[in-house]
């Protein structure tokens, strides 16, 4: 996370002009924490990220499969558990925070270009709708986006399914801690714990060893600062290894 953080040119904030340039990592613990300090820390890391390994893909999709570890379908799907994560959150604060539907907008437009071809993209072009128009609340929008990801889930194969369910759990995960909430992070910390448990024949040692790092800190019962910390930073290390 500390290298991609400092990568954050989006496309689509060039296109709505309000790109963010980050020049180093920031700490989970913050003065003030706020929805743009988050959205400026991490929210277009994968984005990048997912592009550059849909065009790998294009480019070896006739050559032999490649290693567990290098495999791009399973760092497509991480990342996409990520991305579809964070439209959640975005949607969390439509009606609430006057950035929020705009982030909303710009991730649902990467999605849907991220789904083009698939039935997907119907439904979440129908969320885009709904929201330009303003015709749905934030509660609505964030079970429409739900409803895709398990659309999406349903046609995978057991070890996609994985890679997606750890790509949204780690981003959830990272939000909660970000923001203090122990609740959001106890789930998420016993939802990494489940993964551990099912993780395809062959998932990376790098991955799977970050996890185990912040497993231990499911028996806990309350977080000091360290924990927010060491919590956030451990969930960076899960995403660098699950998209190197």
């Amino acid at each position: 996370m500390k290298q991609t953080i400092k990568q954050i040119i989006n496309k689509l904030y060039v296109v709505v002009a309000v790109a963010t340039i980050l020049t180093g990592a920031v700490s989970a613990q913050q003065p003030q924490k706020s929805r743009e300090q988050f959205e400026q820390l991490i929210r277009e890391n994968s984005q990048i990220q997912t592009t550059e390994i849909q065009t790998n893909i294009a480019a070896t999709q006739n050559e032999r499969a490649v290693t567990p570890k290098k495999n791009l379908t399973n760092q497509d799907n991480f990342n996409l558990g990520k991305e579809l994560a964070l439209a959640k959150f975005d949607a969390s604060g439509i009606g609430e925070n006057e950035d929020a539907a705009s982030y909303t907008i710009l991730d649902l437009v990467y999605l849907i270009d991220r789904f083009e071809g698939q039935p997907e993209a119907a439904n979440l072009k129908a969320i885009l709708k709904s929201v330009v128009r303003e015709t749905a609340d934030a509660d609505r929008v964030q079970k429409d986006i739900e409803m895709v990801f398990k659309i999406y889930l349903k046609r995978q194969n057991a070890g996609q399914k994985w890679y997606l369910n750890a790509g949204m759990t780690s981003m959830n995960l990272s939000i909660a801690t970000y923001f203090g909430e122990d609740a959001g992070i106890k789930k998420g910390l016993s939802e990494l714990q489940e993964l551990i448990k099912i993780a395809p024949k062959g998932t990376p040692k790098e991955i799977i060893d970050p996890m185990n790092v912040l497993a231990k800190y499911v028996t806990k019962t309350a977080f000091t600062e360290e924990d927010y910390i060491a919590i956030f930073d451990g969930v960076g290390n899960v995403m660098d290894a699950a998209t190197a």
